[in-house]
């Protein structure tokens, strides 16, 4: 670069202070490396440079010395210190250094590796002097933990800036000076602290998903990795195949789903799949799925229905097919949609209908004894069925003085369960009518948005059995399954979503499902009327795909992810399809990869 071209392109205006210095609006503070760690990873220098507040610098010149000399001269000062040394536990610190040094040495000496001086310099730039305190001590504080050591140079920062640039024809040091800057090291050494990031992610069994986005490495993603490759799943602590999703609207959130949703439909994974304003059902049609839209006429899920009895992880194995329990849950289901249908009912009320049910059970020729794996929906008794099943007790009770309390509620419950025999009949009486195929693309999916119009009191009871009818379904360890939850803000703070869905978390391993939460807003996952489903959402889920969010979001989510600084800075700053991908204990920014033919399969009307 000549002379004359470099003084076009350097900044012309520069002010100097003792530690630091400003280029127009921002303020710049450099930090010398003096010594580099004795051990460190490949693509050391990833991490920083990764950084949009840190510049990382880095210059080197060829030593005619042989590094093998001052390795040799070092080598035998610790042989010494442990010969010399009483202290057992820094003699075994010794010892295992002079056996890594004594492999490094003879490797150089095998490569005839060169040497090289290199000096690195890590700049730190900030808009204003308080920020660029406080990035310097981050700074500062995560170096000295990875090994480094460093120094500010005081009066030579703007010396340090124009060492390491290309922009300047001179700097303030002299040449004795600037070898002394630097510190001896193999090339060989040098190329693996290079910030390239030598693997990202190849899963064997996996999807083209994204491109890691410093070195555009290949992100081919397999959630069920812990059913594929166990050993592989236990080493990076992906053990489940649950995913949450974050981001604002216009981030790409929609797109990332539909993408991992693409995959299971490809494989023919069963997919159950719920959303509040019906963006699933392109996909479900375009693959010959069944699209239900709940809350419509003609679509219904009879609570009376007996389901297989799942359990967390952690209990006692059970028979899928215990018919008391079974029944016992529709008693628990049942109590639940009636506090959310009617929230006023009271406990004597309630009290009444574990009885009742048996008893109704007994006359459908359903005992604790009966096998229920071959039963199908027209084999169970319906809510007119229940009602019928109440005026039997009551007219067992009606001349029994006694039992005037238990008549009395027998009379409330009817009175409670009157609307959903008449005007509400088709929501709530009559056998499940919705048949889903198990062959083909195995797609089954709820549209909700019609409920958003209904009172908060339908829409919490019609959604905790649409919830309880899916999880259902999907905890079933004899097939891989995946249950996706779309728009989930829109429904989480609302009746016993959050629940139904932790609990789905909660199991999805030992089922073999993959769980999938989409969300703009973290915070209702931090809520405190759900705080404690939240945090089993969030640790039950091994894969967190943050995309674009608000500041504030951030502040939320950082309640719920431990994230670092840069992490936060780049999510505010990302573009469409941009994410920060967390994969077990693997941090990864990402672009996810969407083709356009891929665009218009998921929705050719919203991508056209």
């Amino acid at each position: 670069m000549s002379k004359r071209y470099k003084s076009r392109i350097a900044p012309p205006t520069i002010i100097e202070k003792e530690n630091y210095y400003q280029i127009g609006e921002y303020y710049i503070r450099n930090f010398l490396v003096t010594a580099l760690p004795q051990e460190f990873g490949l693509g050391m220098l990833s991490y920083y440079t990764s950084n949009p507040n840190i510049k990382v610098f880095a210059k080197t010149n060829q030593l005619k010395m042989d590094i093998s000399v001052p390795l040799n001269k070092e080598y035998k000062e610790k042989e010494n210190e442990w010969k010399k040394t009483k202290d057992i536990e820094l003699k075994e610190r010794l010892e295992k250094q002079l056996i890594g040094m004594n492999e490094y040495i003879r490797d150089i000496v095998a490569n005839n590796d060169k040497t090289l001086n290199l000096t690195i310099i890590f700049s730190v730039r900030a808009n204003t002097k308080e920020d660029l305190e406080d990035r310097s001590a981050d700074l500062k504080s995560t170096l000295r933990m990875d090994g480094f050591k460093i120094e500010p140079l005081l009066m030579a920062q703007l010396d340090l800036f124009k060492h390491t640039t290309p922009l300047f024809t001179s700097t303030g040091f002299s040449k004795t000076m600037e070898i002394n800057l630097g510190v001896p090291i193999t090339t060989k050494s040098f190329a693996g602290m290079w910030p390239y990031t030598f693997e990202t992610m190849k899963d064997k069994s996996g999807f083209l998903f994204a491109r890691e986005k410093n070195n555009s490495g290949v992100i081919i993603w397999d959630p069920f990795l812990y059913l594929h490759d166990k050993q592989k799943s236990v080493e990076e602590n992906r053990l489940t195949a649950n995913i949450v999703i974050f981001g604002k609207t216009g981030s790409g959130k929609t797109t990332t789903e539909d993408l991992i949703l693409r995959d299971f439909i490809k494989k023919k994974i069963l997919l159950i799949w719920a959303d509040p304003e019906n963006k699933n059902k392109y996909l479900t049609q375009k693959y010959g799925g069944t699209f239900i839209k709940w809350g419509s006429k003609g679509s219904q899920i009879n609570i009376f229905d007996l389901k297989p009895i799942s359990i967390d992880e952690d209990e006692d194995e059970v028979n899928p097919y215990d018919t008391e329990l079974a029944i016992y849950n529709v008693i628990d289901e049942f109590k639940n949609m009636l506090r959310l249908y009617k929230p006023k009912i009271n406990d004597d009320t309630l009290d009444i209908i574990s009885e009742i049910i048996v008893n109704l059970y007994e006359r459908f020729k359903i005992t604790f004894d009966t096998d229920f794996k071959s039963k199908t929906y027209t084999d169970y008794p319906t809510l007119s069925d229940f009602d019928a099943q109440c005026e039997i007790e009551q007219n067992k009770y009606e001349n029994d003085k006694k039992a005037k309390r238990k008549l009395d509620a027998l009379d409330d419950l009817r009175l409670k369960i009157k609307p959903m025999l008449t005007e509400h009949k088709y929501y709530f009486d009559g056998h499940t009518t919705i048949n889903y195929r198990m062959d083909g693309r195995k797609i089954l999916s709820f549209g909700t948005k019609i409920l958003i119009s209904k009172s908060k009191e339908l829409r919490d009871a019609m959604n905790y059995i649409m919830f309880s009818y899916i999880r259902g379904i999907a905890l079933d360890e004899s097939i891989e399954s995946g249950t996706a939850f779309g728009e989930a803000s829109s429904y989480l703070l609302e009746g016993k979503a959050a629940e139904e869905i932790a609990t789905i978390y909660r199991r999805s391993r030992k089922y073999n499902n993959s769980a999938i939460l989409d969300t703009q807003e973290p915070q209702d996952l931090n809520n405190e009327l759900i705080k404690v489903h939240g945090s089993a959402i969030m640790n039950n889920a091994t894969y967190k795909i943050v995309m674009q969010l608000e500041k504030k979001a951030i502040e939320h989510l950082d309640d719920l992810i431990t994230l670092n600084d840069n992490e936060k800075d780049i999510i505010e700053m990302f573009g469409r399809g941009d994410a920060l991908f967390i994969s077990g204990d693997k941090h990864l920014t990402i672009s996810v990869l969407a083709t356009e033919k891929e665009l218009q399969e998921m929705d050719p009307i919203a991508n056209g």
